[in-house]
């Protein structure tokens, strides 16, 4: 659930709804709550916010500030403008519900063009609050009026994480109060100067792309028309956009992206669209003359940004994207995996659902998530056949040129397949790869990804798949080309069939772009070789397509460091197998991996530790086992 507040008066009820329509556009499969602690506002206004969130399943709900609680703080910049609801955000620890551990503040006039999942799962141990460093003023002069030093920078308050569990223990509402009637006369910006000269040491900077202001897209002095800045992919892209400057509704705004707010405000239901008057249509004409005649400059950077998020092509024009997700009793998770489908910023899409003679509701979840989407095939399998005769299914009535896998139990960010094909664009690989997060069945959430965008040939990158380091043995965070699975089959009746089928895929390959993106979201559930719902066959199938990599990588003289992995994994497994059920069989089927495949001299130089145990298990396998039961207990204890 994710926690959305605005701080706003009557004046600015339009634009909120513009920003809130963005939230709810551009993160489908997430349940979100917005928190509106509001000024003066109408009942209308009220009803006007429901009805929007009511459209998108979101829910809403409203705030008032007591009076005597605002009688500390003063406006002192901008008045005309601005109005003491600024300084609510400043009262959301003890507005908003205890319930609520961590609220991201969003002003009105910003628009979000992605997921906010990202942002949302910042760590904030230990900070108050985290933001964007501010673009377009000069940080140390703010830094040395408010009294500290300019290394901890300066961060706009537009856009802010706030930790309000932090806040709550530490009081932080009472000493802004405090702060701010000791050193009103430091503070020009209001509620920003106020959480900055207070919090400097306690806040946690984040990307730029989280709060992409004005000041990006200002052109500095002396560049040329054409300058392009370094932070181009970001202004091009930004997640969330700020017209920290002159607002798109007023007639002097020249932000190169202003007519992308009007795009959202069209999508306001039951609201007209809103013409400029002759009176405006003057203003702005008169304003911009100058520009057009050339007697003035422009400011900004010559910039074009596709609202569609394909910044590289019209969409009728990008290949088509086959996505094949096999589906089998997931009638509890499929739906959010199809709405993050369905939600996809890279329009050219068709999704081939493939129920594999479920015994539960899916099939019928799967009909009625789909509705009217022209772009989703549902087959039916009218006998089971494994996830591999599902994909191959998928595959032989795939149409695209690209080709990508989600599992019916995961979700994907909306930007991952329009972040794939602009990297496919940009690098010209055959196969691209993104980073994923992995979901724990602990609750836990882990972040994996490379970091950075790197490019390997066929050898370079098969060896990595080999090794599953940079380059995981997964079907589902890849787009590929759809011509490197001509002629290739999943294996019928094997788990694991994407161990089994991606060195074939690979092979074709000539590169292979990894994207530091992280944009999929992988449940763990009971998939993992490691936990305790792993089944028999399960377990035998990954034996066998570890077996069959190994060797596959032997011939083809790569994975030389195989020896470390292999006895780390079957002993890891053989463990497992020693503190639940002891099965004879498995036992003596691992120790035959163990033996083949593990050499225990050069293991001995690699790892000494893995080459005693090795040497334990096949040589004094009731010594390894006693051992193994033993510290498995202390670990308990």
């Amino acid at each position: 659930m994710m926690h959305i507040a605005f701080t706003i008066d009557n004046r600015f009820v339009r634009p909120c709804a513009v920003t809130m329509v963005s939230v709810l556009r551009n993160n489908v499969p997430y349940e979100i709550v917005f928190h509106v602690i509001g000024l003066n506002l109408h009942q209308e206004d009220v009803a006007f916010f429901s009805a929007l969130c009511d459209s998108y399943g979101a829910k809403v709900f409203f705030y008032e500030v007591a009076e005597e609680k605002m009688k500390a703080y003063e406006v002192t910049w901008e008045k005309q403008r601005l109005s003491k609801v600024v300084f609510f955000r400043c009262l959301l620890s003890s507005i908003l519900p205890m319930s609520v551990s961590k609220v991201l503040y969003l002003d009105c006039d910003v628009l979000v063009l992605s997921s906010l999942y990202g942002l949302w799962e910042t760590d904030l141990t230990g900070v108050a609050l985290a933001g964007v460093p501010d673009s377009f003023t000069v940080n140390p002069v703010h830094c040395r009026r408010l009294h500290y030093a300019p290394s901890y920078n300066y961060f706009n308050g537009g856009v802010l994480l706030l930790n309000l569990e932090y806040w709550r223990a530490h009081e932080v509402e009472r000493l802004c109060a405090e702060h701010y009637r000791m050193y009103s006369d430091r503070i020009v910006y209001n509620d920003q100067d106020l959480l900055n000269s207070l919090l400097h040491e306690r806040k946690r900077l984040l990307d730029m792309k989280w709060n992409v202001q004005e000041g990006a897209y200002r052109r500095p002095k002396g560049k040329p028309a054409g300058w392009v800045p370094p932070y181009v992919e970001t202004i091009t892209r930004p997640a969330i956009l700020h017209y920290s400057g002159r607002k798109p509704w007023q007639y002097h705004c020249m932000h190169p992206l202003r007519q992308l707010y009007f795009e959202y405000e069209s999508l306001l239901p039951g609201v007209e669209k809103k013409n400029d008057g002759w009176a405006v249509r003057l203003h702005r004409f008169v304003h911009f003359l100058p520009y057009t005649l050339g007697i003035k400059s422009e400011k900004y950077i010559d910039i074009r940004y596709c609202s569609s998020g394909e910044k590289t092509s019209e969409t009728r024009s990008a290949p088509l994207i086959s996505i094949v997700v096999p589906v089998y009793n997931v009638e509890r998770y499929v739906e959010k995996c199809i709405r993050s489908l369905q939600g996809q910023t890279y329009g050219h899409i068709e999704v081939i659902l493939v129920d594999d003679a479920s015994t539960d509701g899916s099939y019928d979840m799967c009909k009625a998530a789909i509705g009217g989407d022209s772009r989703f095939k549902l087959i039916r399998h009218p006998v089971n056949q494994g996830v591999a005769g599902a994909r191959n299914l998928g595959l032989s009535v795939a149409t695209g040129e690209l080709l990508g896998f989600v599992d019916p139990d995961d979700w994907i960010e909306q930007d991952m397949y329009a972040l794939l094909y602009d990297a496919y664009v940009v690098s010209g690989a055959d196969i691209v790869q993104c980073g994923y997060y992995l979901h724990l069945q602990s609750g836990n959430i882990q972040k994996c990804a490379v970091g950075k965008n790197e490019c390997w040939g066929t050898r370079e990158a098969l060896e990595l798949l080999f090794q599953d380091r940079l380059i995981k043995n997964y079907l589902w965070n890849k787009l590929y080309k759809r011509k490197l699975f001509d002629g290739v089959s999943f294996p019928v009746g094997r788990t694991f069939e994407d161990i089994l089928t991606l060195p074939e895929v690979f092979g074709r390959a000539k590169t292979v772009y990894v994207a530091g993106d992280i944009t999929y979201h992988y449940v763990e559930r009971h998939k993992s070789i490691v936990t305790k719902a792993f089944r028999q066959n399960q377990w035998d199938d990954y034996l066998y397509a570890l077996d069959v990599k190994h060797s596959r990588a032997k011939a083809l003289g790569l994975w030389k460091d195989s020896d470390r992995f292999l006895a780390n994994m079957y002993l890891r497994i053989l463990d497992r197998s020693l503190s639940e059920d002891g099965s004879d069989k498995k036992r003596k089927v691992l120790m035959e991996y163990l033996r083949k495949n593990v050499n225990g001299v050069p293991l001995l130089t690699k790892s000494p530790y893995l080459a005693f145990r090795r040497f334990l298990c096949l040589h004094h396998f009731d010594l390894y086992k006693g051992a193994t039961l033993f510290f498995a207990k202390f670990k308990k204890k």
